[in-house]
């Protein structure tokens, strides 16, 4: 689990305990989107970034 998990983790309960609140339920669940964008956008950069590597690396003969 790294810190994109977390961040996407943190997005999902601060959306689902902002959405239970009656008051303020506005200010959480849209912080909780956020994080979970930024969760599984900065996961999906990373993926990209290590695929892109290994293809160099796969490119240059593995050195």
């Amino acid at each position: 689990m790294d810190r994109w998990d977390v961040l996407a983790l943190l997005g999902i309960v601060c959306l689902g305990v902002g959405l239970g609140l009656l008051a303020p339920w506005l200010g959480v669940s849209v912080a909780g989107l956020v994080l979970l964008t930024l969760g599984v956008t900065g996961a999906l950069l990373a993926e990209r970034s290590a695929r892109t590597d290994e293809l160099i690396k796969a490119r240059t003969g593995g050195s």
